[in-house]
Formats: C-alpha cells, sequence, structure tokens
C-alpha cells in the first residue's frame, strides 16, 4: 500500500506524540521505576529489565539515567 505524504506526516506526527509521553515518564524518578517494573515481566533478571529501560532513556535523551545497576538500586533504598 502506497502512502501519500500527508499519511507520513501524520504517521511521524504519532511516533513523536507516543515518544513524547515516553519521554515524559521517563524524565521523572518515578517514571523511570514504574517503567522498569513494567519490563521485569518481559526479562529474566532484574539487571535485563533495568537495562532495558536504562538503554530508552539513552536513545530518547542521548545520555544514561544511571551507569549501572547498583546505582538505580541505590535510588530505590533513598
Amino acid at each position: 500500500m502506497v502512502t501519500t505524504g500527508e499519511e507520513k506526516a501524520q504517521n511521524y506526527i504519532t511516533k513523536l506524540e507516543k515518544e513524547n509521553e515516553i519521554m515524559k515518564k521517563l524524565s521523572t524518578s518515578i517514571g523511570f521505576y514504574e517503567s522498569y517494573f513494567e519490563e521485569l515481566k518481559n526479562y529474566v533478571s532484574k539487571e535485563l529489565a533495568f537495562e532495558k529501560v536504562n538503554n530508552l532513556y539513552l536513545e530518547l535523551f542521548g545520555v544514561k539515567r544511571y551507569d549501572n545497576f547498583l546505582q538505580f538500586c541505590g535510588m530505590i533504598r533513598n
């Protein structure tokens, strides 16, 4: 199926809106924490779930939110 320029533009806008919602959530400590717990059901280890969320943060913001899993765990305890 061939899409028109208008359809492509709308698809791009929709993609950006979804990314914006994810960025809003990940930008807060609580949102990052909630995303981590949502990912736990999809991974065999806590570290892999953390890496998924931290790498998503890197992809969207250009930096990692936490240097490693231990730093993240320290944030949870505080």
